[in-house]
């Protein structure tokens, strides 16, 4: 068993921080920094893709929000209405990225932006960003899975809801998923994909490693059996394996690709 990851807030000078949010940030700014660095090898307009990601971050952390007080705790608005405009409190990771998706979507189409390259160097940011967010999640322990003897599982210290003792801790396993994405993704970089290849792939591999992984939740709530993010998944994996095919399908027709060239193992001498 693993030690309780839980960390306290710690005070810099006048500041109070919290490590979870101190993460979250982290990830933001990685994920901004990451993607934008992309679209500028792709050859995507940086102001429109600057505005692009602008509205999938707001939108993300308004539909993390959302999600999460309608979808996973809805008995308590009646209690506290004012959650609702509570926007800094509890959050949705899968809320979270769905609400970025359709933010970025919106604006796109209002702006006439190429929706796929958009998406693709979104994606490639974003990987690497979800390792920060669920390191996040990971101190927080705000994931706690059903008790285990499995190596993995982490000392939870016990709340009012569940027992102490070694429970999976999710957000953890989530980091390990995405520093392999990621690690997917900068391989995969070495020569041109089609378009959509890296948004498409990093839905079609986390849907199913995240569905079976829900079932370990232990204090979610369910909806016939299914937490909310299982019963989005359902329908989710099926569109985008068509949407995978289809892009392909597409590319191989008319030879459109990401026009990055593959990246050289060779570094250039400085002069």
């Amino acid at each position: 068993m693993l030690p309780d990851p839980t960390l306290q807030a710690f005070d810099i000078g006048p500041l109070t921080l919290q490590p979870f949010g101190l993460m979250v940030g982290t990830a933001l700014m990685v994920g901004v920094w990451l993607s934008t660095r992309q679209a500028a090898r792709w050859q995507l307009d940086p102001k429109v893709f600057f505005d692009t990601i602008t509205w999938a971050v707001v939108a993300g952390f308004l539909g993390a929000h959302l999600v999460e007080v309608t979808a996973y705790s809805p008995h308590k608005i009646a209690e506290d209405p004012m959650r609702l405009l509570r926007f800094w409190e509890q959050m949705s990771s899968f809320g979270g990225f769905l609400g970025g998706i359709a933010g970025g979507l919106f604006y796109m189409r209002r702006a006439k932006v190429a929706v796929w390259p958009t998406l693709d160097a979104m994606a490639f940011g974003f990987a690497p960003a979800w390792i920060f967010g669920r390191i996040g999640c990971t101190l927080a322990f705000d994931h706690p899975g059903a008790l285990t003897e499995f190596f993995l599982g982490m000392d939870f210290p016990g709340n009012s809801e569940l027992a102490a003792g070694a429970r999976h801790n999710l957000g953890f396993y989530e980091v390990l998923w995405a520093a392999a994405i990621t690690a997917c993704f900068y391989w995969a970089r070495r020569k041109p994909r089609f378009t959509g290849w890296y948004i498409l792939v990093f839905l079609i591999a986390y849907v199913p490693f995240r569905f079976p992984l829900d079932f370990l939740r232990a204090a979610d709530v369910t909806y016939v059996g299914l937490t909310p993010a299982q019963l989005v998944m359902l329908p989710l994996l099926p569109v985008c394996l068509y949407l995978f095919f289809e892009r392909r399908k597409a590319a191989d027709m008319a030879g459109v690709v990401n026009d990055a060239p593959p990246v050289s193992r060779k570094r250039k001498k400085s002069r």
